[in-house]
Formats: C-alpha cells, sequence, structure tokens
C-alpha cells in the first residue's frame, strides 16, 4: 500500500526569521508498507514537529516527522524535510518582527 509519493507535502511549517514566513514539509521519499488491504482505512498520520522552526533552513534539512498510526498506536515515525531554501531575513527586518511580537503578540 502507498501511504505517501516522495515529495509529497505533508504540511506548511512556520518559519521564524526567514525570508518567507512558512516552508513546505515533503516527504523525501516514496513510503510504500504492506497492509491487508481490509485493514488499510484503520491507518493514519498526523504531522509532529519543533516550533518554531528558524531561519535559515536549506532543502532537505530534517523539519519535522510523520507519525503513521493503526488505530490508536503509533507504527511508526518518518522525516519530513524542506521543500526548498528558506533565507534568514536582514537584521532590520528582524528589528520589525521583535517589534511587532512584543507589540501585538504575533
Amino acid at each position: 500500500y502507498k501511504f505517501f509519493n516522495k515529495n509529497q507535502i505533508m504540511a506548511e511549517l512556520p518559519v521564524w526569521y526567514g525570508a518567507k514566513s512558512t516552508v513546505e514539509a515533503v516527504v523525501p521519499d516514496t513510503v510504500i508498507r504492506t497492509v491487508k488491504k481490509s485493514t488499510k482505512n484503520k491507518y493514519g498520520a498526523k504531522v509532529v514537529y519543533d516550533t518554531p522552526l528558524s531561519a535559515p533552513i536549506f532543502k532537505g534539512d530534517k523539519v519535522g516527522e510523520i507519525v503513521i498510526t493503526y488505530g490508536e498506536e503509533e507504527k511508526e515515525r518518518l522525516p519530513l524535510v524542506a521543500k526548498e531554501d528558506i533565507a534568514r531575513m536582514g537584521a532590520f527586518n528582524r528589528f520589525l518582527t521583535n517589534l511587532k511580537y512584543f507589540a501585538f503578540g504575533k
């Protein structure tokens, strides 16, 4: 059973101090597992990551994990990687971001 295709986008994750505010998290390789046809609907997946992700981020960097579950039981954890490079914003923009965060909480 094919769970995920190579480079399948699983989530857009927030990036702190990045030239872009998010990075797409993708599965680096196709994920195929042998499962009984009658049980394939019981499998699920969720994305987990540590926040905040800080720039710079480079294409292929691990940015999180995809957790495959069967019912409530965790079966496997696989890496999620950045689809593209996210440069660190300049010093002035970091200052403005900090100011906005402290003033408005965003």
